[in-house]
């Protein structure tokens, strides 16, 4: 802030400064420092809110039971808040203005602001809002960034801007005297690129389209104003490239789609993102973006992302990975290694290595007996395929080596229509064809195609029943890491800690997560510390680390909860260890911070989450989120309470 005060400038007078001007309003609004000091003002901002938020005072939306609660989001200047249409959330949300006006010495303009409420708020509760607020003016039928703030059922309409924006362009244009090559320039470069933005949000209609192509082909052809022009040659031919005979004007409605499939390729790269997050919990919970379908409730803002969706899966193919991932008995894993690696004893490879055997398959006499004849060529193994009722034509082929055959059956993983058993069954199958060759052989017993299926089918049963019932043992077990965390009283926030420590090089890492009284996560972070000399200590720097990342996010009222039981009987009963007596006295400075706070002992089960939070301390030197939606490797040593 020194720099900030203490700025004053000088005047260049043939190229020397001469005297010096003290400004008495701050800075100016284009200097340097002015978007970054907008950066902490809009940033003191979002804190109020959230101070306001973690006090249950503002409520914020959620659109989904699995979505994040939203209270507010900046964009550059502009900002949105969101609370319930009450009193107490519109005070607060007020309040929050007041504090923010007073210390920032920033008005906010509410001749520019505008509120808008749900249809079920009656008009005296709007009015009665809008009071407490300030804020008189109410959106509809506006427009925000350049878009209309609502939408209604006739589309076209609403887009209709665009057309008039592109007509008024062009009629200036059209009382200068432009050439082919100028016309050109100013088509691609302006006139094509007003509606990218409209057009990366939301699908335009083909009537909207249909009239902005009409418009610049008016003025493509034109003479003059006047004049419309003769249009030797239509739009469409114009749209191709100029390799093919065409201008390269672009097509909107496929530049449309392109633009919507963008976005929906940033959902699919960043899961983890607000926007990635909310249209899940709304729109695909269960499922993967790609398997998102139309909803009968769905906005059009997501109905646009469909139309660009569908242009994604049509470019994108799965990639075949090496199998690590797949879930599969350990011996049929190794039986596949050996498959790949052609490590199996077929009388093709027998001869090889100087054997000398009649190589003729023992189960057709049509042709030697080689890997892919054993499993893929072979009329007997083909009969088992065709009756595993499985579309395995689409995978094995007999002009194919084993190794793409395999291939093709681990692309079957990524077919989402198909239960476990069905993605298993053919590695199942192959080492159901091996074991029937090798009773040929050594016990010439023949096995007929249909048991061979019917083994096939009862083992990968067995086996993905094993799946499921481990699956169920494993969410039973991690459920249960946190499960005698204790809930609290309102309106304490719960804020556990621990620490990690090396003995052999003293470094530290401390964790720390915060937790409103259901259990639900309100943020979290892990930080390396300075080096230690005892656990004892390491466990004392990961508390002071826990309490000032606590009274920097603005919680009062804290529980600090860690599971070294010596450390917090020294702080409840004020008998300091002379080891530690310096961090004792900084955590008692702190702790006169909070106007409510306790310390309380756990056992290291019910401390899962810190604990896990400072190991990944180990990994990175400092890490924090004030994120509602806790990551899945932290969400399994969490317990929340099922009680609204």
């Amino acid at each position: 802030m020194a720099s900030i005060t203490s700025v004053s400038y000088s005047v260049l007078v043939n190229g020397s400064p001469l005297g010096i001007v003290k400004p008495q309003r701050g800075i100016r609004q284009d200097d340097p420092l002015s978007p970054y000091i907008f950066i902490l003002c809009a940033d003191i901002l979002s804190h109020l809110i959230k101070v306001k938020a973690a006090a249950s005072d503002i409520r914020g939306i959620k659109v989904g039971l699995e979505a994040p609660v939203i209270t507010h989001l900046q964009f550059a200047d502009d900002s949105l808040f969101f609370c319930q249409t009450n009193a107490r959330n519109c005070q607060a949300l007020k309040d929050a203005f007041d504090v923010y006006e007073y210390y920032s010495g920033q008005k906010i303009n509410t001749s520019k602001s505008v509120i808008t409420f749900g249809s079920r708020v009656y008009g005296s509760t709007q009015a009665r809002l809008k009071t407490i607020l300030d804020i008189p003016n109410q959106c509809g039928g506006g427009k925000y960034l350049g878009l209309p703030e609502q939408f209604g059922r006739k589309k076209k309409e609403m887009f209709n801007y665009i057309i008039e924006r592109v007509k008024q362009r062009t009629s200036s244009w059209s009382s200068k005297f432009l050439s082919p090559a100028g016309k050109e320039i100013l088509i691609k470069s302006v006139a094509l690129a007003m509606p990218v933005y409209s057009m990366s949000c939301f699908k335009l209609p083909q009537g909207v389209i249909t009239e902005i192509e009409a418009v610049l082909m008016r003025f493509w052809w034109a003479k003059t104003n006047e004049k419309s022009g003769i249009p030797w040659i239509a739009w469409k031919r114009l749209q191709l490239s100029k390799a093919d005979g065409g201008l390269g004007f672009r097509d909107l409605a496929k530049f449309n789609d392109a633009l919507l499939a963008k976005q929906a390729w940033r959902l699919l790269r960043f899961p983890n993102s607000l926007c990635a997050r909310v249209l899940k919990a709304r729109y695909y919970l269960n499922d993967s973006i790609l398997e998102a379908k139309p909803r009968s409730y769905q906005s059009y803002g997501w109905a646009s992302i469909l139309e660009g969706l569908d242009l994604i899966k049509k470019g994108t193919r799965h990639l075949v990975g090496d199998g690590h991932l797949t879930q599969v008995l350990l011996k049929i894993k190794h039986f596949l290694w050996r498959i790949i690696t052609r490590a199996l004893s077929t009388t093709t490879r027998l001869n090889t290595r100087g054997m000398k055997l009649d190589p003729t398959c023992k189960r057709c006499s049509l042709s030697d007996e080689s890997i892919n004849h054993v499993f893929v060529e072979c009329p007997h193994s083909l009969h088992v395929w065709r009756l595993a009722q499985f579309p395995l034509q689409r995978f094995i082929s007999p002009t194919d080596n084993i190794e793409v055959s395999l291939m093709r059956m681990l692309d079957i993983q990524a077919d989402g229509s198909l239960s476990t058993e069905e993605q298993l069954k053919p590695f199942w199958l192959l080492w159901r064809i091996w074991k029937a060759r090798n009773n040929l052989i050594f016990n010439n017993q023949r096995e007929n195609p249909a048991r061979i299926v019917i083994q096939a089918q009862a083992e990968v049963k067995d086996w993905a029943d094993s799946l499921v019932q481990k699956s169920r043992y494993n969410h039973q077990h991690l459920c249960s890491f946190d499960e005698q965390w204790i809930p609290l009283d309102l309106p304490y926030t719960k804020c556990n800690f621990d620490a990690a420590f090396n003995s052999n090089t003293n470094a530290v890492t401390g964790g720390w997560i915060l937790r409103n009284n259901r259990g639900h996560p309100l943020a979290w972070g892990s930080s390396r510390l300075s080096p230690a000399q005892t656990p004892l200590e390491a466990e004392a720097k990961a508390l002071l680390a826990a309490m000032q990342q606590s009274w920097i996010r603005g919680y009062k009222a804290v529980i600090f909860e860690g599971d070294c039981e010596g450390l917090i009987k020294m702080i409840t009963h004020s008998n300091h260890d002379i080891s530690i007596l310096r961090l004792c006295q900084d955590i008692t400075f702190w702790s006169k911070k909070f106007p409510n706070v306790h310390f309380l002992f756990t056992k290291r089960c019910n401390n899962s989450a810190a604990h896990h939070l400072a190991k990944l301390g180990c990994l990175n030197s400092s890490f924090y989120s004030d994120n509602d939606k806790p990551p899945p490797w932290l969400s399994r040593h969490l317990y929340f309470l099922d009680y609204d």
